[in-house]
C-alpha cells in the first residue's frame, strides 16, 4: 500500500506503539498503547477472552486511504500455536469447548475458518488430547474445505472479499500435515492431492507464498514441514526452498531482524532434515532477541466502492511462541 506507513516505535519493556500515518497532509493519525506479553502463565487469561492481536483498520477507496480504528482480535485460534509451544491440558480443554460446529474461528463471532482450525488442532495434538477429538476436526476440515478437484483446501468457503475465494497453499500444507501426523492411512486421497498441489505451488524463485500472513517464511516452513514427510520424494523443491531461505538470512544471524520470521526460517531448515551452519547464528540472535511488535495478519473486506483492510501486529505472545517452538526444536 503506497501511501500507507505503519511505523513501529518506543518499544519498551511494557509497552509498546503504534503510529500510523496517512499521506494527503497526514490525516488519520491514531496512536494507540498496549500491553507487552512475552510470557506464557495466568491461563486464565482465554476465559476472559484476551485477544492476541491489535489491528489497524483503513478504508482504502479511489482517493485515499482513511484510518478507522484500531481493534483488538484473536481470541481463539492463536492460543492453538500458544498450546503447541506449551502444552497445557487446562488450555486444551478451553479451546476444545470453544469450538464452533466442531472447528475454530480466529475471533468469537468471526466464523470458522480451515486455517485457524489447523492452528488449533495442532495445539490439541501437542497437548495429547484424545485422538478422536483430533480425527473428527479433521475429517470435519476434509468434509467442508477439501477442494478434491483441485487437491487443496480453501481457508473459507465463501468470504467477504474477492480473494478469500479458492485454494491455499499454507492452509492446504498445514492440515495435510496435521493428516498426516493423524492417520494418513484413513486421509490418504487428502495428503496425496495436497502434497502435488504444494508441489506445483512453488514459486519460481523457491519460496512459497502465502495468502493470508506478511510473513514468507511462514508459508514456506508449512510446505517444507510437509513435504519432507515423503522419504525424498519432493527432495528438489525443499533443496530449491533451503537455497531461497539461505540467501535471505541476515549477517547477523536472523532473518529480516524479526522473530517469527527467524524461529520459522529455522523451522522449517529443522524439518528438512537437512543441517544447516547458519542454524547456529540463528539461534544465537534468538536467544538475544527482544520483542518487537511485527505484523502477523492482513486482511481486507469488499463492498461495491472501497475496502476495509485490516493490519494485525501481534501483542508479544505470538512472537513468543514462535521463539520457543524454534529453540527447542534446536535443543
Amino acid at each position: 500500500m503506497n501511501r500507507i506507513h505503519v511505523i513501529t516505535a518506543v518499544i519498551g519493556a511494557i509497552s509498546f506503539f503504534f503510529i500510523i500515518s496517512c499521506d494527503k497532509g497526514g490525516n488519520g493519525t491514531a496512536k494507540e498503547t498496549a500491553t507487552v506479553k512475552t510470557e506464557f502463565s495466568d491461563l486464565e487469561r482465554f476465559s476472559s477472552n484476551e485477544t492476541l492481536t491489535r489491528c489497524s483498520l483503513y478504508i482504502i477507496n479511489e482517493t485515499a486511504p482513511q484510518f478507522k480504528e484500531i481493534v483488538d482480535e484473536g481470541n481463539i485460534a492463536y492460543y492453538g500455536l500458544l498450546l503447541s509451544a506449551r502444552p497445557d491440558r487446562e488450555l486444551a480443554q478451553k479451546l476444545i469447548a470453544a469450538n464452533r460446529d466442531g472447528l475454530w474461528e480466529y475471533q468469537r463471532k468471526y466464523g470458522v475458518t480451515s486455517e485457524d482450525s489447523a492452528l488449533v488442532i495442532e495445539g490439541l495434538m501437542a497437548s495429547g488430547v484424545d485422538s478422536e477429538i483430533v480425527i473428527k476436526a479433521l475429517t470435519a476440515l476434509s468434509e467442508r474445505f477439501f477442494d478434491a478437484g483441485s487437491g487443496c483446501f480453501r481457508t473459507v468457503n465463501r468470504g467477504r472479499a474477492e480473494y478469500w475465494k479458492g485454494c491455499s497453499v499454507e492452509t492446504t500444507a498445514h492440515i495435510a500435515y496435521l493428516m498426516h501426523k493423524a492417520d494418513k492411512g484413513k486421509f490418504e486421497n487428502e495428503i496425496k492431492a495436497s502434497a502435488e498441489y504444494v508441489r506445483d505451488s512453488q514459486d519460481i524463485d523457491g519460496k512459497w507464498s502465502g495468502r493470508w500472513f506478511p510473513s514468507i517464511t511462514i508459508t514456506s516452513y508449512y510446505a517444507v514441514r510437509f513435504l519432507a514427510l515423503f522419504d525424498g520424494t519432493f527432495s528438489q523443491n525443499i533443496e530449491k526452498n533451503l537455497s531461497y531461505i539461505a540467501q535471505k538470512q541476515s549477517d547477523n544471524g536472523s532473518w529480516s531482524n524479526s522473530t517469527i520470521e527467524t524461529s520459522a526460517a529455522v523451522l522449517l531448515i529443522k524439518s528438512s532434515g537437512k543441517e544447516a551452519g547458519s542454524i547456529s547464528k540463528a539461534e544465537e540472535w534468538l536467544k538475544n532477541s527482544s520483542f518487537k511488535a511485527e505484523p502477523v495478519l492482513y486482511y481486507w473486506f469488499e463492498n461495491k466502492n472501497d475496502k476495509l483492510f485490516f493490519d494485525c501486529w501481534d501483542k508479544g505472545l505470538i512472537s513468543a511462541a514462535w521463539k520457543k517452538l524454534a529453540l527447542d526444536s534446536l535443543k
